[in-house]
């Protein structure tokens, strides 16, 4: 089972509970055809076929059920049993395998795959080849970019051990799909909790991402008294290009525009769109209640989320790939829509996202950003929040006083001045070396200090992730004297700006709840004073 736990670690960079959604995709959904190209032998014998290859006279023969279907390499014509046909495509090679249309494969055999059927039957495909030890087969069935990170010793060293002790349940998988990915989730159990092993195809029917979600069917949202679709209409969107595209939602007031927006920039951790964590979705409760208000919303899954894996694997990964890439890529996509009022867009961070808006400002050379919302960010480094976190934990029995010991002991040794993250220094287990680097190289309260665009500030008093005396008396300090920022304290709200009474506990963040009425109202007035 300690493979398991490193698998999960691998996948989500810092564990911070976040889900994954299914969202109906609307771009791209016309490219999930039959008309993708797939491996004849993976195919045909998950069906009971057999499949032999000729390599002399370069002919794939498939033996199907009553049916015989022979395949000429780079031609257009096949005999099926004994008759000559002429396919609509060539068959090809890749990597050694006969591939041809979805398509062509089911007029020829009598089949009826659709690509759904397709992608199911890979990914069980591709675990029967893991568990087998022939992590070497499966590289037809990844996409090129998600290869460049996925090796067979990846593999054999990680997906191998965890299939050797979990058993993915394929016969109950279902899909999702949002504008980037068609998911399948798989079920498996593991030490009596349940969980589902997610493969996220592209649309072209290639492996691009595997990811791991505790299962959460039976978790139900409660959507907030203020959210009246009759106010808003909600688009699908692609944020960004190539290997790092994001599926998110674009929610628009309803009316004539242009609208003043926000792009809402999640905390730490993998966090979906709308930062699911249990029943809760406060980015949802953003969109929703501040569409209603007039203000469009562009909210996104975090990169960390939809490529757990290839984000992890990155020697060098920073805040820059975390955070302001996807930030300046959603503001790009928003200039493009008629709807929205370019020269109007402000950007809202959550927690470290927050920590990281001075940055984000800071590098907006261009002027894409008009203003910026810190909602409940640290003004420190994230490690120092650590021990403290612990420490808070370790007083109501759900961490020990050891943990917040080593926690304090590991933020010492990145503190220390010798700190190198090519060569991280004797007894550092963080991970993750040059992502603290970088974050201790930058001078948060100095680079806020340098801010002239208006900034509204906000934190719950109930926080026990981020200090609201430490840290929101730090944003206070940073822009003391200057005119462009304000500040709004919440006595009753915790982290998640869900309202309660005494002392924060994780457990608060598993009862239904949606961000009070008053904050969206605060930020709506925000956007539109600076209009």
């Amino acid at each position: 089972m300690r493979n398991f736990i490193k698998l999960i670690s691998l996948m989500l960079i810092i564990l911070m509970l976040g889900g994954t959604v299914a969202y109906a995709a609307q771009e791209n959904s016309q490219l999930a055809s039959e008309d993708i190209y797939v491996p004849v032998k993976f195919i045909c014998e998950t069906l009971g076929g057999q499949v032999s290859w000729d390599a002399k006279k370069q002919i794939t023969t498939i033996k199907l059920g009553s049916n015989e279907l022979k395949l000429f390499i780079n031609r257009c014509d096949a005999i099926l049993n004994g008759k000559t046909k002429v396919l609509k495509e060539k068959v090809k090679v890749q990597e050694g395998r006969t591939i041809l249309p979805l398509s062509v494969l089911n007029s020829q055999l009598g089949l009826k795959l659709t690509g759904d059927d397709y992608i199911k039957l890979i990914s069980a495909k591709f675990i029967d080849l893991v568990k087998a030890g022939k992590t070497g087969d499966t590289s037809i069935l990844l996409s090129k970019s998600f290869s460049k990170y996925v090796t067979t010793e990846f593999l054999n060293s990680t997906l191998a051990p965890v299939f050797s002790v979990v058993e993915p349940d394929v016969k109950t998988m279902t899909i999702s799909k949002n504008t980037v990915h068609q998911n399948v989730f798989i079920p498996f159990t593991a030490q009596q909790a349940k969980y589902n092993f997610i493969f996220r195809f592209d649309y072209n029917g290639k492996i691009d991402e595997f990811n791991q979600a505790a299962d959460s069917s039976q978790i139900t949202y409660s959507k907030p008294s203020y959210d009246n679709s009759a106010n808003y209409i909600e688009k699908e969107a692609t944020i960004g290009e190539g290997e790092w595209k994001l599926p998110g939602t674009l929610t628009i007031p309803k009316g004539k525009g242009p609208f003043p927006a926000l792009i809402l920039v999640h905390g730490s951790g993998p966090n979906d769109r709308d930062e699911t964590v249990g029943p809760l979705k406060p980015f949802r409760d953003l969109a929703v209640g501040l569409a209603s208000q007039g203000v469009a919303v562009l909210r996104y899954e975090k990169r960390t989320l939809e490529y757990g894996v290839r984000t992890q694997l990155l020697p060098k990964l920073t805040m820059v790939e975390e955070f302001e890439e996807d930030a300046f890529a959603a503001a790009k996509y928003l200039k493009s829509i008629d709807s929205i009022d370019a020269s109007n867009i402000t950007v809202l961070g959550h927690s470290e996202g927050g920590y990281d808006l001075p940055r984000i400002l800071d590098r907006d050379k261009t002027g894409i950003f008009k203003a910026g919302i810190i909602m409940s960010g640290c003004s420190r480094p994230l490690y120092e929040l650590l021990p403290e976190q612990y420490k808070y934990l370790a007083d109501l029995g759900m961490a020990t006083k050891e943990q917040a010991e080593a926690a304090k002991e590991q933020v010492a040794l990145i503190q220390d001045k010798s700190f190198n993250p090519e060569n991280p220094p004797k007894g550092y287990s963080l991970g993750m070396p040059y992502y603290f680097y970088d974050m201790k190289n930058y001078d948060v309260i100095g680079t806020a200090r340098q801010i002239e665009k208006p900034i509204l500030v906000l934190q719950g008093e109930r926080d026990y992730q981020v200090n609201p005396q430490t840290d929101y008396e730090g944003w206070k300090k940073a822009f003391e004297g200057k005119s462009n920022a304000e500040f709004k304290f919440y006595p009753k709200l915790n982290h998640m700006y869900m309202e309660g009474e005494g002392q924060s506990t994780p457990a608060e963040y598993y009862v239904n709840g949606n961000i009070p009425q008053y904050v969206i109202n605060d930020i709506a007035g925000f956007i539109k004073n600076n209009t």
